[in-house]
């Protein structure tokens, strides 16, 4: 139960809207009046008032067990009070694509082929529960109670050490094994859309979760981070070597069909030409073969594709 000095989430946020009215209006009044101290003395006042109110709605929230971020816009997305629509939505929705697609990792594992389930995608959802002046500011929250962290703040967590590694290339492969060549080109899109906006990002600035620390990408930074993931964000070749029975050469495309003998599948991929005259005497017969599987992220599928080759006939 609350108490009567523990109010809800909703009447804090509709006391925040209240506010934001006011601050605005306020702003207006100095600069049409900039030499009016009181404005300025009145300004500070509204704004003392409101960081308590995000902290009040941060520990409203944890009560109902809910985990709470605030983000911060600044650049040439910002206008006044205001903030591009087309900018907000974007971001919005590449956010929650890169805490749904940690999520993956979290939950089961990190790379999917396909849509990520549904229990998945409801797990990570966040919600859009107040804004506020501070250049441009929103508060999101996880949509679902749960006890202990959340969801969405484990999958910040991650996105937290992605942003620490900044454009270091060696410490961005390394968290990209555990969660996952899908999320590295999720986060990669969310770095595309701050720099190319010409934005400025600031993380957790009022309120801060457990274990979080305010964080800022600028535009510059943003940009370093997307030329730094796309070399290399690509999952490095694999080499795997299996017994079976090469079923089909194709010697002017260059492809081949393999069935395993311990397991039946078939793999379908291609070899150099170099190869070529070895493929064609193998045909049909059983073979120990290596093969190289690059992985690669389609952006327009939204999944990962695998190419096999033929390396080298081992026996």
């Amino acid at each position: 139960m609350l108490t009567e000095k523990q109010r809800p989430p909703s009447i804090i946020q509709e006391e925040l809207s209240e506010l934001n009215a006011l601050i605005r209006k306020e702003q207006d009044l100095i600069q049409k009046y900039p030499d009016k101290i009181s404005l300025k003395f009145g300004l500070d006042s509204l704004k003392d008032r409101e960081s308590y109110l995000l902290s009040e709605l941060k520990q409203s929230y944890e009560r109902y067990q809910i985990d709470a971020f605030d983000f911060v816009f600044e650049g040439d997305v910002i206008r006044e009070h205001s903030i591009s629509l087309y900018f907000i939505g974007e971001f919005s929705s590449a956010l929650q694509e890169v805490v749904t697609s940690i999520s993956q990792s979290i939950i089961d594992k990190p790379t999917v082929k396909g849509s990520i389930p549904k229990e998945i995608v409801n797990a990570s959802q966040m919600d859009l529960v107040a804004t506020a002046t501070g250049s441009f500011r929103i508060v999101v929250a996880s949509h679902e109670t749960q006890l202990g962290d959340s969801i969405p703040k484990k999958s910040l967590q991650s996105l937290n050490s992605l942003t620490d590694c900044e454009d270091d290339k060696t410490r961005i492969k390394e968290i990209g094994r555990y969660i996952g060549i899908r999320s590295m080109k999720k986060y990669q899109n969310l770095m595309g859309l701050i720099y190319k906006s010409n934005a400025k990002l600031k993380m957790y600035d009022s309120i801060v979760p457990e274990g979080f620390n305010t964080k800022e990408i600028s535009t510059d930074l943003a940009r370093r981070i997307y030329t730094a993931i796309g070399e290399v964000a690509d999952m490095p070749n694999e080499r795997k070597t299996y017994f079976g029975k090469l079923t089909g050469v194709n010697v002017r495309s260059f492809t081949f069909e393999f069935v395993i003998d311990e397991t039946d599948e078939i793999i379908k991929g291609s070899f150099s030409n170099t190869l070529a005259e070895e493929a064609k005497k193998r045909l049909d017969s059983m073979s120990t073969i290596e093969f190289i599987i690059s992985t690669t992220f389609d952006d327009v599928l939204d999944e990962e594709k695998s190419k096999w080759s033929i390396g080298n006939f081992v026996d």
